[in-house]
């Protein structure tokens, strides 16, 4: 709780802690109203009608003057916490997990929102509670040893079960939210891969099949909530009844001792309204504790996320351009799947330099992109090594292999946003000029003067549709790269999905740029693999290169 309280606004939780003991103070003083209003109804204050009614507006007004802002920084600590646990999730996913890495993109998702929400409303919040009613409770024990020693006493005896009743169902309510967590989890993946298939799915027409396993999950989803709800009541119940024993023991006990002539009316009637102050905090417990357990796993699992260990620190060398070999795998042998140890591809051996432009062809699923991903470090290296100007891209980190090479998939990302957002990745170390320039090296012309330009740089693009051809979408990726004047590119599949004339178009673009490159293929045209200095076929785990004389 340290570090996610505490650590990152302790000026702000230390005036919330002190306002949180102003407020068990105040909550605690009703005691005091009460004892006051008995001794002006039994005239052992002489007071008029008037001045009464000012104090307890007086009072009234301070309550609630306190509740407001304790209330307004217990809610600005809440955010401050959530919006710093946001933070280090998103950097931490985005140091960590590679751009190659689509899978269980809805578990990512769900990380920084129902995940986060449950820490947010069951652990932080709760937390928060219970240290008010912490107080409250200490307070009230204090302030009731002032009043009757012998009355605090019984109240504490008669509280054992309900303080024990926490500790005693802790085990209880963490099975009981367990589930709920998990089938919560498996139900915002499961709906955010289905809605990102969506179209697919109409195409089949599917969408019943969907709609029933749809009802199948939310099922699961509402059983396992059905049981906690069942679990928390039955702790809740039991907790009511140690409430209500200590509220009615107390007028018992007290009935007893006002009989006996041991205690005074006025000093019962104040002590009945602290019983209910002690054992307020007692009765709430069990639903903030249950709550909390179901948070605390919650934040272990972010916690998780966030104290991932990073890939490696060493950066690779900045060595001065050169038109040596760039790129060397050196009898490569590469796996699958980071635990498979099944050789996807053997023995390969190639050299690029940097200036060479290169194509590799195979049949789809023959194994390209497992060559590149493994240039990244995406794919494990069961034996060889592979170098990337001199140096093991084990040793280095992907993204300063990123930093040399330029990576193109088949699909260009266009995220929602203008043009000039999706050249410049939402940075603002560009000039519109420089915009222009890359999208005319990509041969992706805007319209002529400035002002037109200008516009056409602010036009608003999105995700899925959007005013942009296939061929200008690959053209924005492509502008986008050359923009960041990489020393190498890898073009993936760039054709894919286009017309002939339009994939035809832009692969004889690319022989036009003054830069190396890799073109990923599953093209044979004998015209384009002419074009290039060398050709490489990916076919049954080997990587050959192919003559063309």
């Amino acid at each position: 709780m340290w570090q996610v309280l505490v650590k990152p606004q302790k000026k702000l939780f230390s005036l919330f802690f002190l306002v949180t003991i102003i407020h068990a103070i105040v909550t605690t003083a009703y005691t005091l109203v009460i004892a006051f209003l008995t001794a002006y109804m039994t005239r052992k204050i002489n007071m008029s009608f008037g001045q009464v009614v000012t104090i307890i507006l007086l009072c009234t007004a301070f309550i609630a003057l306190v509740n407001v802002i304790g209330g307004y920084l217990k809610g600005k600590v809440t955010n401050g916490a959530i919006c710093h646990l946001r933070r280090q999730i998103f950097e931490r996913l985005m140091l960590t997990v590679d751009f190659g890495d689509r899978r269980k993109v809805g578990e990512k998702v769900a990380l920084l929102t129902s995940k986060l929400d449950v820490v947010e409303q069951s652990y932080v919040n709760n937390f928060l509670l219970g240290l008010s009613l912490l107080m409250q409770f200490v307070l009230g024990i204090l302030l009731g040893v002032i009043v009757d020693v012998r009355l605090t006493l019984i109240v504490i005896s008669l509280d054992v079960p309900a303080i024990l009743l926490p500790l005693i169902t802790q085990r209880q309510l963490k099975r009981a939210k367990l589930p709920v967590l998990n089938n919560l989890d498996r139900y915002t993946s499961a709906i955010t891969n289905w809605f990102s298939g969506l179209t697919t799915i109409k195409n089949f027409g599917r969408e019943h099949v969907f709609i029933n396993m749809h009802a199948s999950i939310s099922t699961d989803v509402k059983v396992s909530e059905n049981h906690d709800i069942l679990v928390r009541k039955i702790v809740s119940g039991i907790s009511q009844f140690c409430g209500d024993l200590v509220y009615f023991g107390t007028w018992v006990v007290g009935g007893y001792f006002i009989l006996n002539h041991s205690l005074t009316l006025a000093a019962f009637m104040t002590f009945t309204q602290l019983s209910v102050q002690i054992s307020f905090p007692l009765e709430t417990a069990a639903d903030v504790f249950s709550d909390f357990f179901g948070g605390q796993r919650a934040y272990q699992q972010l916690r998780l996320v966030i104290e991932a260990v990073p890939q490696n620190n060493e950066r690779l060398a900045q060595l001065p351009e050169q038109d040596d070999v760039f790129i060397d795998y050196v009898h490569a042998m590469i796996g699958g799947a980071d635990k498979d140890t099944r050789p996807l591809l053997k023995d390969v051996n190639l050299q690029i330099n940097q200036s060479d432009k290169v194509i590799i062809i195979g049949d789809s699923g023959s194994g390209k992109s497992t060559l590149i991903n493994a240039l990244f470090g995406y794919r494990p290296l069961l034996a060889g090594s592979i170098f990337v100007d001199g140096r093991s891209p084990i040793v280095g980190r992907s993204a300063d292999i990123a930093k040399m090479i330029g990576y193109q998939n088949q699909q260009t990302f266009i995220f929602d946003g203008t043009v000039r957002d999706n050249l410049t990745m939402f940075s603002d170390q560009y000039t519109d000029q420089e915009l222009i320039n890359a999208l005319n090296r990509a041969e992706l012309q805007t319209a002529d003067g400035h002002a037109h330009a200008n516009a056409w740089l602010s036009m608003i693009l999105h995700t899925q549709g959007g005013p942009l051809s296939g061929g200008e979408r690959q053209r924005i990726g492509l502008a986008r790269n050359l923009l960041t004047h990489k020393r190498f590119m890898i073009f993936d599949e760039l054709s894919s999905g286009l017309d002939h004339k339009t994939a035809e178009t832009i692969e004889k673009r690319l022989f036009r740029l003054n830069i190396g490159f890799i073109y990923i293929t599953h093209s044979y045209n004998r015209a384009l693999l002419k074009a290039a200095d060398k050709v490489f076929e990916v076919h049954d785990k080997r990587v050959t290169a192919v003559s063309l004389d």
